[in-house]
């Protein structure tokens, strides 16, 4: 009997585990691995325990020679996998939108001009002094969850450790509570610990910030995390980020999705007054913006 094409034969465990550190497996295979490792606890402490030796490995080698994309992916998976590998078991509680990922709007949000925002913006919510976080319903949650977390990409790339600190804390208590989101607050609360610490805080508040994205791929989360780019673009006084196409594709796919009728009204709304002028009027713009986090 011809011997088996090695590449066809299925890989063991060890191997699994060796592709899912790497990189290397297809999405549905990612899925199968991480669920899994989520039933057996022995594996996914090994994974954890990779996971670390990889980052001391990628730390190493950034302060030597550039190894490229390799070294990206490794510092990557370092960064985000110990975080969100046992939240992605989890995901099939929400269905995401089609397009790109919670994580990819999440970036957006890196691009704003975070110096040029007035002080305490992202330390401090448009809702602050409303109702307490988490009496409101799951929708509002997961709004602001998402806006929240858009606060926290912005706070990384600024180096703003304290406003990170404080945004992994309130992300953390709009999602309290949710199925599925025990792995998520751990990764959060720590991502908050090693901001206030100030050692090593963002490649766990970006690993943080993944595995909410993903485990949270849901509209009402995307339009928070929508609606604040937005509120800290102009507050920057910077709107050529409202402008951009992935942007302004995401807005219609947000009206498209399953939204309050309210909610995508308040949305055509908002969209319409940043697509009828070039340079949008912030004065009008921002409470309305405001107005879709504050309700439901």
């Amino acid at each position: 009997m011809a011997n088996m094409d090695p590449t066809k034969r299925p890989r063991s465990p060890d191997e699994d585990l060796a592709a899912l550190l790497e990189g290397r497996l297809a999405p549905e295979e990612r899925q199968r691995v991480l669920r899994e490792l989520a039933a057996d606890p022995d594996r996914y402490e090994l994974l954890v325990e990779s996971a670390a030796v990889m980052e001391a490995m990628g730390t190493e080698a950034t302060g030597r020679a550039r190894r490229g994309s390799t070294a990206r992916r490794w510092r990557w998976s370092a960064a985000g996998l110990a975080a969100a590998a046992i939240t992605l078991f989890f995901a099939v509680r929400w269905i995401p939108m089609r397009g790109a990922s919670a994580g990819d709007l999440l970036e957006l949000a890196a691009a704003v001009n975070v110096e040029a925002l007035p002080a305490r913006t992202l330390l401090d919510p448009p809702w602050q002094g409303m109702r307490g976080a988490g009496e409101e319903g799951e929708p509002l949650r997961l709004r602001r969850a998402g806006a929240r977390l858009a606060d926290l990409s912005a706070a990384v790339a600024g180096a703003d450790a304290a406003a990170a600190a404080a945004a992994s804390l309130d992300a953390a208590r709009e999602l309290d509570g949710l199925l599925g989101a025990a792995p998520v607050l751990a990764g959060l609360r720590d991502a908050s610990a090693r901001a206030t610490a100030g050692a090593d805080w963002p490649a766990t508040v970006r690993g943080a910030i993944e595995a909410a994205g993903t485990v949270f791929d849901a509209p009402e989360l995307r339009l928070g995390a929508w609606v604040e780019t937005a509120r800290l673009a102009l507050l920057s006084g910077d709107a050529s980020l409202l402008s951009s196409g992935s942007f302004r594709r995401e807005a219609r796919r947000l009206l498209d999705a399953d939204l309050a009728p309210g909610t995508s009204r308040r949305l055509g709304e908002v969209l319409e007054m940043l697509e009828a002028r070039d340079r949008p009027d912030t004065s009008a713009l921002i409470p309305r913006l405001e107005a879709l986090l504050q309700a439901p």
